[in-house]
């Protein structure tokens, strides 16, 4: 074997052999040499490559959140807009149920009597409801004008003797009963409801109680604010759960009506709540709490409460824009 050949690649003289001093550079050369890549662009094209993903995943992450966002709101409008349940409410108007023939009004001729007769009367529904005419419209219309509030107080044994279930009342409502005329009437009033477009989740939530369960309820609402200290936090209670003794609940003749799971103002942006406004006083009711007389009746807005007096004086109270309170006090009906 040749000498010199041998000592060129003697392991033991390997550091003799004329080769680059590190890895890397040689393996770049190598490349250089077999023209893989310029030497000069390698790391260079390497850092680009790897911003390039950086930006595209940052990219990516932004897109996905503005969707996220987008859903998030777009399902918080379809809570509101549907009501949790409900139908939506749109801009169109509502179902009316108007009288066969318009009344003349008192200015235009007739006596004020003559024009409150011939609004209630004769009126037009999608439904028969011929046979709930007498607990719509009672012949005794002075039985159910009677005013519960801070001042006119309900003893603690009242109870009605003609208590009823109510109809279409959700599960779990502890007493889910009302006064006959009030029950028959409400039924009336929601079936209607359902003929005209309302959702079947417009239901009863809270009828009668007892002045045992509304002691229950208020004392409650008073732990709720003990952090106002306990005369404020009686005084904020009272605004929103009636003092046992001054509650409507008791007299049988006041419901809870919505679409929501729990009672809300946004009820009032639902279709529901609007066909109510506008037609309740034809089945009898009248809205109890309105939402700019707090000053009057003591009670914050409630838009799902809803009071039975019959349609003779629910018809004067709903043209009026008077609260029971008012119409009470003008009329001295429903103060003893």
């Amino acid at each position: 074997m040749n000498e010199s050949y041998y000592y060129n690649y003697n392991p033991s003289s390997r550091a003799k052999i004329n080769r680059p001093a590190g890895r890397s550079a040689y393996q770049t050369q190598a490349r250089q040499r077999a023209g893989a890549y310029p030497a000069h662009r390698a790391r260079p094209a390497k850092r680009r490559s790897m911003a390039s993903v950086y930006i595209a995943r940052y990219i990516l992450l932004l897109a996905i959140y503005f969707v996220l966002m987008v859903v998030s709101a777009l399902g918080m409008a379809m809570l509101l807009h549907f009501g949790f349940g409900g139908e939506p409410f749109v801009k169109t108007e509502p179902v009316m149920v108007a009288a066969a023939a318009p009344p003349a009004k008192a200015s235009e001729g007739v006596g004020y009597e003559e024009y409150v007769e011939a609004s209630i009367s004769n009126l037009t529904f999608k439904l028969d409801l011929s046979e709930y005419e007498e607990y719509m419209n009672p012949s005794d219309r002075d039985a159910y004008i009677k005013l519960i509030n801070q001042t006119y107080t309900i003893e603690k044994d009242f109870k009605p003797d003609d208590l009823v279930n109510a109809p279409y009342v959700r599960d779990g409502v502890v007493t889910p009963y009302l006064r006959l005329y009030a029950a028959k009437a409400l039924e009336a009033m929601l079936s209607e409801a359902y003929a005209n477009g309302c959702s079947q989740t417009l239901t009863v939530t809270s009828a009668y109680r007892s002045y045992d369960y509304q002691q229950f309820l208020y004392d409650y609402r008073v732990s709720v604010y003990s952090y106002l200290g306990e005369e404020e936090a009686r005084k904020k209670a009272a605004t929103i759960v009636a003092i046992p003794g001054q509650s409507e609940h008791q007299t049988g003749l006041a419901a809870d009506i919505h679409t929501l799971l729990s009672a809300d103002e946004v009820f009032e942006n639902t279709y529901e709540f609007q066909w109510l406004k506008e037609n309740s006083w034809k089945f009898g009711f009248i809205l109890r709490y309105p939402k700019d007389k707090t000053h009057i009746t003591g009670i914050i807005y409630e838009p799902w409460h809803f009071r039975y007096v019959g349609r003779y004086h629910a018809f004067k109270i709903y043209e009026s824009g008077l609260t029971l309170e008012e119409y009470c006090e003008l009329t001295g009906l429903g103060l003893d």
